[in-house]
């Protein structure tokens, strides 16, 4: 391209008034919000949360309504659950009796799964990691959450949280959430889903 000489014509730079541009942004910002709020609304249509929180539905009803063959849970009651952070967090005379953060994991439950004899709940409780360490520490959350009346006993006692993880730990890290029937199979990824579903 050639050098510009002197005597060239040069168009003046197009100004832009401020004004103009900020109507433009918030009409660009506008359109954006009425694209996305439909896949919002969308996502939330299939959650298993009530009008007050969360539902505690038994493990077929949540399989339905992930498998997306229900929109509405079969059953269900309002639950109060705390997550393994809402327990650890809490002073010991705040756990239900008879559990208490200083008793051995070993000593609640018949399998170990991926702890030791010398791992506490609290301990339990605190453990970062995924799989099923991450199932541990919902289980261990859901047997106080039961035995606190925190989920209904109708979805699941102190008792039967303690039998769904030895269960569990038995069938090679598989839970049938429709049993007797075999199928579907869960993994640590769907039992700890259908915990975190009960807990506020």
């Amino acid at each position: 391209m050639d050098a510009q000489q002197p005597g060239d014509h040069q168009e003046p730079a197009a100004s832009v008034d401020p004004t103009e541009l900020q109507a433009s942004r918030r009409r660009m910002l506008r359109r954006s919000l009425t694209i996305a709020a439909p896949a919002v609304v969308t996502m939330a249509s299939t959650s298993v949360m009530g009008s007050t929180g969360p539902l505690c539905v038994p493990a077929s009803s949540f399989a339905s309504i992930n498998a997306g063959t229900s929109r509405k849970p079969q059953s269900g009651n309002p639950c109060a659950g705390l997550s393994p952070g809402g327990w650890k967090n809490r002073d010991a005379t705040q756990w239900p009796n008879p559990y208490k953060p200083t008793d051995l994991f070993k000593d609640r439950f018949t399998r170990l799964g991926p702890y030791s004899a010398s791992d506490t709940l609290l301990s339990v409780l605190s453990m970062g990691g995924g799989d099923d360490l991450e199932l541990g520490r919902h289980i261990v959350a859901t047997v106080l959450n039961a035995q606190a009346g925190l989920i209904p006993a109708t979805i699941f006692t102190a008792a039967g949280a303690v039998a769904l993880w030895d269960g569990y730990v038995v069938a090679g890290s598989k839970f049938y959430p429709n049993s007797p029937a075999m199928t579907p199979v869960w993994g640590h990824a769907e039992v700890t889903a259908w915990l975190k579903a009960m807990m506020v």
